[in-house]
């Protein structure tokens, strides 16, 4: 396993961070219907086929809202739940995740407010780190007009949320990092809502990665994915030097240091994963299909007894 920190930076279109400490090293672009998968595919170093996932999010079995899909949705090991002291912060299909590695959930950050701790199952791990961790969460309605407008952002909810989440998990990451030196570190942030002023959020952008370079004495990673239309884009930057990767196996390959195995991209699956890993979700409790299902029955029942 390489001594490494990769940072997973998912940043609206049109925000360009200056990352001037890293080099570019590596471009791939990825169907906007697979950028999930594909982001498992580098968390894990196999093909969708194999790891079996499509998106962040589930339904919860009333069919009725999303949930962050749990750990268990992975049928491959993450290459970093393996690692003794490695720390994951904001990874999906990390909650309910255990082992000698110490995880913090992108749930984390938005499920309370600053400072009150709660127990959160499977949230935080190991859970003796929630409390000291709990107290770095930033709260929403601490991000005023004039922070937001710092940030490069109006003051509305959207943006409040996603910026305190960036921010929480951001404090937890490099406070991890700066009491315990790890073997490996990874680390994801997320901001999909538009700014009105790009070159203010990519000035703060700038800013928290500058944190991790001084931080981290050994190799960084830093992926830019930016979602477009009907493609999400990948722009690879590292101080690694070494050849140009272009696509998501060959980076986690890349952090794995492990030999290349013929890995297939999860694009050529798509028909089947479709069929595969989602139609089962249709049929789950709750669910349109079994609703349906049981109001054709409840008339049927109903013309039976001449109702």
């Amino acid at each position: 396993m390489r001594h490494a920190l990769l940072l997973i930076l998912d940043v609206p279109e049109g925000v360009a961070p200056v990352l001037d400490f890293l080099a570019p090293c590596g471009h791939w672009q990825v169907p906007s219907a697979l950028a999930a998968a594909d982001l498992a595919t580098v968390l894990t170093g196999v093909p969708a086929a194999a790891h079996g996932v499509l998106d962040e999010w589930e339904l919860r079995p009333d069919g009725q809202e999303l949930r962050a899909a749990p750990r268990h949705r992975l049928m491959h090991q993450p290459w970093w739940e393996g690692t003794p002291g490695a720390i994951a912060v904001g990874l999906p299909w990390s909650t309910g995740s255990e082992g000698p590695a110490r995880s913090v959930s992108a749930e984390f950050a938005e499920a309370a407010t600053a400072g009150a701790y709660a127990p959160l199952p499977g949230r935080v791990w190991p859970p003796s780190d929630g409390p000291a961790l709990a107290a770095l969460r930033i709260a929403p309605d601490e991000l005023d007009a004039a922070t937001m407008a710092q940030l490069g952002y109006p003051p509305n909810r959207l943006a409040q949320h996603e910026l305190a989440s960036w921010l929480s998990l951001h404090m937890c990451a490099t406070a991890q990092i700066a009491q315990s030196p790890a073997p490996l570190a990874v680390v994801r942030l997320k901001l999909a809502a538009a700014p009105a002023h790009p070159e203010a959020t990519a000035d703060f952008i700038a800013a928290s990665m500058r944190r991790y370079r001084a931080l981290w004495p050994a190799t960084i990673v830093a992926v830019l994915r930016t979602a477009k239309h009907e493609h999400t884009e990948c722009a690879l930057f590292s101080d690694a030097g070494g050849a140009p990767i272009g696509d998501a196996a060959s980076l986690a390959l890349f952090m794995t240091a492990t030999p290349a195995r013929g890995i297939d991209m999860p694009q050529t699956h798509w028909k089947a994963l479709r069929e595969r890993y989602q139609a089962p979700a249709q049929a789950m409790p709750g669910a349109g299909a079994a609703i349906k299902a049981l109001q054709a029955r409840v008339k049927q029942a109903l013309q039976v007894l001449g109702l």
